[in-house]
């Protein structure tokens, strides 16, 4: 019995020994010091390059070390992939120093001293965890777009700047840790990063706060970016701007209300934003500038407040949009309506000014334009298509699985019943008048509207 004990205890161990090589294979850690920038190549040799999977680095770097980093990183589709395996770097203690090149996309770069550069580190599909060098004070644009595996980011207290797609369609960033030295943020810096969580501020940082997770600028004035996997419906807080491409590539977004007082919309805010489905504007609303909307393909319906004037191409390739609601008798300025139903979508105008509305650049494309009285006269489709219509004997409710009550009152403001509704779809018997409906939603807001039954 022994001598088995002693060989199972023996086979024990050289199958650890076996598999310790593996393990070391799997997770093949260098730490390498660069005296001599650009010299990475011959202290990693090109059969040990590929097998290389946490590189710890420190000295000083060039163009031509970044280059032969990305061939560790498995390279990318446009200049080929390699078979590297590197996807953790530390490069905490490295000087960035002019000299040498690096290609990306099919353009070469040269490295400038102590900045990331432009698409240094872009498409590096097995990029997971990488730490900036301490004395880091830019990072140029596209420096990291699309590293489809990298996790997080901590931007360290000396970077001030951070260019325009720095960290672009990111596909699984989870977290941004900013410190206290950032003061400028280039538009779609953090965009298309679909399980971005939440963004992380130094106290001591002057330009920009989180709140609730959401980057603010330091006064709270002005949205920057709004991560994909915050809720799902947002009150914009009152008096907050929204920075261009701000929400855009949020597809988790369901329901957004902007707030009174908002005048314009900028571009590409809500870009791609593919599962919104409500949009609350607000009547001080009067310009919503071009892309504003692009791609929102949930959304089916849209009011346009009365003072709006020019919404240029701003509802492009929302090919869902069943119905455009405007309350200004003058057609807002429209440039083209490209990727939206114009055959099928009705276009819901004041009364009197259907015929303006067929002769105007865009919204003569549509073959539905009907005039509606919007103090009397239903249909109106509120509310994520919420429908209010009078009928015979009453009035007709649709699509109401939002609402938690409903009240009817007379023009004396008398209560004449309430509704607890269970169906989405509802009639109610009222005499001939007119009435206010009052539909409380689950979200805590509510609508009104006043109705003429005849």
């Amino acid at each position: 019995m022994q001598k088995i004990a002693d060989k199972i205890i023996m086979k024990k161990g050289l199958l650890l020994i076996a598999i310790f090589p593996l393990l070391a294979n799997s997770q093949n850690i260098k730490t390498i010091h660069l005296e001599t920038a650009g010299t990475l190549n011959i202290l990693i040799s090109e059969d040990e390059k590929n097998s290389v999977t946490t590189l710890n680095l420190s000295g000083r770097v060039n163009g031509d070390d970044i280059n032969y980093i990305r061939e560790m990183c498995g390279g990318s589709q446009f200049e080929g992939f390699t078979e590297g395996k590197l996807s953790h770097i530390d490069m905490e203690d490295v000087i960035i120093v002019q000299g040498g090149s690096y290609k990306c996309g099919g353009y070469t770069f040269y490295t400038n001293s102590l900045e990331i550069g432009e698409s240094m580190f872009a498409y590096l599909e097995k990029l997971k965890t990488i730490k900036l060098p301490t004395i880091t004070k830019v990072i140029r644009s596209s420096a990291f777009e699309k590293c489809t595996r990298l996790e997080s980011i901590d931007i360290l207290d000396n970077i001030f700047s951070i260019e325009h797609y720095a960290f672009y369609q990111c596909l699984s960033l989870e977290k941004v840790h900013i410190g206290k030295g950032l003061n400028e943020i280039g538009q779609w810096c953090f965009s298309s990063c679909p399980k971005l969580k939440y963004f992380e501020v130094s106290e001591d940082n002057p330009f920009c706060t989180s709140v609730d997770g959401i980057l603010f600028s330091k006064d709270g004035k002005t949205l920057l970016y709004y991560p994909n996997l915050r809720a799902n419906t947002y009150e914009i807080p009152s008096e907050v701007v929204l920075a261009a491409s701000s929400f855009a590539g949020c597809t988790n977004l369901e329901r957004i209300e902007i707030p009174e007082g908002t005048t314009e919309v900028n571009g590409y805010v809500f870009y791609e934003c593919t599962g919104l489905k409500y949009i609350k504007l607000p009547n001080s609303l009067r310009l919503i500038w071009s892309i504003a909307f692009y791609g929102c393909s949930s959304l089916s319906s849209i009011t346009l407040p009365k003072k709006v004037h020019t919404i240029y191409d701003a509802f492009c390739e929302c090919k869902n949009l069943e119905e455009i609601i405007c309350l200004n008798t003058t057609p807002p300025r429209a440039d083209i309506f490209h990727g939206v139903n114009t055959i099928d979508a009705k276009v819901y105008v004041p009364t009197g000014s259907a015929e303006v509305y067929s002769k105007a650049e865009g919204w003569r494309n549509f073959l539905n334009i009907i005039e509606k009285d919007f103090e009397t006269d239903n249909p109106v489709i509120l509310k994520n298509s919420i429908q209010i219509q009078s009928i015979s004997g009453g009035i007709s409710l649709t699509n109401i699985q939002d609402a938690n009550l409903i009240y009817i009152f007379n023009t004396s403001g008398q209560l004449i019943k309430h509704i607890i509704p269970k169906e989405n779809n509802i009639e109610l018997n009222l005499p001939k008048g007119i009435y206010i409906i009052n539909i409380k939603l689950n979200t805590n807001n509510s609508i009104s509207k006043k109705i003429v039954i005849s």
